[in-house]
């Protein structure tokens, strides 16, 4: 009796999400109920796109059972419930279906197995395998939004989980660029090529060994975006190089081409460098100058597009948050031995990372550094106690972050040795000046350890040495002062003691005792005799004594006198100097020393002493205005040693009045009267004033007779 076969009629729904769209695909029969054995229906496994539209399937074949196989018929839903082949051969494992035109759409395919068993025709129908069909589309923001369909819902037994997106660039040139997941079926990718055509497809391997691969779709495509803002993970002094680090992570743009280094630089930023290659990650800073300042730098990344500037440069990214390097100072006090090191804040880890602690190292001598301290991030100061003398200390801090990253400051070395005293303090001139004031200078070495100089003075009329003054370092090895409290003659000595930094009183120089002058004039003879006392403690000794003559308040720069350094004493013979004085004259005697072994000679002053001596009158008796003898014809007194504007000459009659006036010495009175006709013979009175360079008043009064030559 032959079997019955009962047939359901179904109609398949394909739906896309993806696209969300929807078509009924084909309606076909299917036995509900299977009688004896039938041959079972083949797995699909691989649906290919082939670059001309067309789809090839793959499958396992049937397994032979009782019945008898008779054909695979393959059907494409898209295509109606008529097959589009008929396959005879059951060990057939592939179809390739020409004219799909699969890049239109997505291909759904079902392999019929047909057999025959004792009379009955059965026929088992496979899984519904879909073409991969990929759309793209320029999101318009840098990126391409890539979308796809899987095989089948669920996935397919034997399907790798990856499918895997390929690039094709350059033109005929493949690549993998990202695995994605099964169950997720789109992926924007970044456009890291600068301007070019470029080609997806998404393929997915089976454990058959056959692959799935889609459509290809491409277009061309411009990189409009900037590389990603890099991260820097910190910046660092090597103490050992002496130079500062820079290190940031790998930038996470592809297409980055290269870095900038920038760097503040008199307060403003500054490109430092440029480093090309996406995988270089550190810069060192040759010139780096922290052991000055607290250095900040930042990186920014740039591809290889170039833009339209001028002049043209690469797309390049914002600079990273900045990081600035941690300066380590210290104060160091000499006469506590105690250490203050201060330090800058690290600048950079953001609050996911953030500083946790700093960490004090020391090593003293140079022996391998200790933490000796560990402070939290808002403590920039430590006080160090127990430093010595001869002893060096080398100070650095270092930066922890929370998740371990590490960053150094510059090393701070101090030798500490106590106050030192200059290799030189000499009281290098102590000299008279014509103000009245005493010039005190003092050579010694410029040296921080000294902190003032006291100077101190003993007077003509003192038992010993007092307090004058204190005069802070000028910075060079030469220091002065002007006394002003000069009051009496005689000798003035002074010494300089130097004070050191904690303020204790150092060395003190040489004594110095100044030239005190002293006149002895004889006003019958016109002479004065100098002497003065000896100047003391030049280093190179006293060469000479040059003697100097000021005349009416001038002095000529050429000595008129010098003598060896055991004669002090002078003697001035001034008949030849009348007719040139007024007659005051002063004098100063000029120290002058012998090369000393700092290399420079000094000269010294006494202070001034001056004589005025009286002036001197001679008046003729007699004139003869009418004389053939010019001498006799006018009437005119010699003066000598008297102020010349303060001379007048007046001749008088014998009733008293005024017929000659003259003010200047070398007009005299020619014997007439003011209407120019000689006087009358006789006796006539004359007047003649004048004044000493000690503003004293003379007045010379007397009679001259006039005669007349028969």
């Amino acid at each position: 009796m032959k079997q019955l076969k009962f047939i359901s009629i179904f109609t398949f729904l394909m739906l896309y999400n993806f696209c969300a769209w929807a078509m009924p695909m084909s309606t076909v029969s299917m036995p509900d109920r299977l009688q004896g054995v039938i041959v079972p229906p083949v797995d699909m496994t691989c649906v290919n796109v082939l670059a001309n539209g067309d789809v090839t399937i793959d499958w396992l074949p049937s397994v032979v059972g009782t019945g008898t196989f008779l054909e695979y018929e393959v059907y494409c839903l898209e295509s109606g419930p008529t097959p589009i082949a008929t396959i005879t051969n059951i060990n057939t494992a592939t179809y390739t279906h020409v004219g799909a035109n699969e890049n239109l759409g997505i291909k759904n395919y079902v392999l019929a197995t047909k057999s025959n068993d004792n009379g009955n025709i059965e026929i088992t129908y496979s899984d519904t395998i879909s073409s991969i069909f990929l759309e793209i589309n320029d999101l318009g923001d840098g990126r391409v939004l890539v979308e796809w369909n899987p095989t089948h819902t669920p996935q397919l037994a034997g399907e790798n989980i990856n499918y895997t997106i390929f690039k094709e660039y350059p033109a005929g040139v493949w690549s993998p660029h990202k695995n994605i997941n099964y169950g997720t079926f789109e992926y924007r990718d970044t456009i890291d090529i600068c301007s070019a055509f470029v080609n997806y497809q998404v393929r997915v391997n089976h454990t058959s060994g056959c692959s799935s691969t889609s459509n290809v779709e491409g277009d061309f495509f411009i990189d409009i975006m900037n590389p990603y803002i890099p991260v820097v993970s910190s910046v660092t002094v090597d103490t050992l190089n002496d130079v500062t680090n820079v290190f940031w992570n790998v930038n996470q743009s592809s297409d980055t081409y290269g870095y900038i280094i920038l760097k503040i630089i008199n307060g403003f930023w500054e490109n430092l460098d440029t480093i090309y290659g996406r995988y270089i990650t550190s810069y060192v800073d040759l010139n780096a100058k922290h052991n000055l300042q607290s250095e900040t730098y930042a990186v920014a990344a740039f591809d290889s597009c170039l833009i339209n500037n001028i002049p043209p440069n690469y797309q390049t990214s914002a600079a990273s948050e900045s990081h600035a390097t941690i300066y380590t100072s210290a104060t160091v006090d000499l006469c506590n031995l105690k250490m203050a090191v201060n330090w800058t804040s690290y600048n950079g880890w953001t609050a996911d990372d953030p500083l946790v602690e700093y960490q004090i190292l020391l090593s003293i001598n140079h022996a391998p550094a200790q933490v000796i301290k560990t402070v939290t991030p808002d403590i920039a100061r430590f006080n160090y106690d127990y430093i010595d003398y001869n002893n060096t200390y080398c100070f650095f801090i270092r930066g922890v972050s929370q998740s371990g990253k590490i960053t150094y400051s510059n090393e701070l070395c101090k030798t500490i040795l106590p106050a030192a005293n200059p290799n030189f303090h000499y009281l290098s001139n102590v000299s008279h000046q014509l103000n009245g004031s005493m010039h005190v200078e003092w050579y010694t070495e410029s040296l921080s350890s000294v902190k003032s100089f006291e100077i101190y003075k003993k007077g003509p009329n003192d038992f010993g040495f007092t307090y004058l003054t204190t005069e802070l370092p000028n910075g060079s090895d030469f220091n002065e002062i002007y006394d002003f409290e000069i009051q009496t003659d005689g000798v003035y000595q002074y010494q300089v003691s130097l004070v050191d930094s904690c303020g204790n009183l150092g060395a003190t120089t040489n004594m110095v005792s100044a030239i005190d002058l002293t006149i002895q004039s004889d006003e019958a003879k016109l002479v004065n005799t100098l002497s003065w006392t000896p100047y003391l403690q030049f280093d190179g000794g006293v060469k000479q004594y040059d003697i100097y003559r000021g005349m009416d308040g001038v002095y000529n720069p050429v000595p008129i006198g010098t003598t060896n350094p055991g004669i002090r004493s002078f003697v001035d013979e001034l008949e030849t100097q009348f007719d040139q004085s007024e007659g005051g004259f002063c004098y100063r005697i000029a120290a002058v020393e012998e090369l000393n072994q700092y290399g420079f000679i000094k000269t010294a002053y006494s202070d001034e002493e001056c004589m005025t001596f009286d002036p001197v009158i001679w008046v003729p008796n007699t004139i003869i205005p009418n004389s053939q003898i010019s001498e006799n014809r006018i009437f005119n007194p010699v003066i000598s040693l008297y102020v010349f504007n303060s001379y007048t000459l007046k001749i008088f009659d014998r009733w008293g009045k005024t017929i000659f006036e003259s003010d200047d010495i070398e007009v005299g009175w020619n014997g007439r009267f003011p209407d120019n006709n000689f006087v009358y013979e006789g006796v006539y009175v004359y007047l003649i004033t004048f004044k000493d360079k000690a503003d004293k008043l003379f007045e010379n009064t007397g009679t001259v007779n006039v005669l007349f030559k028969e």
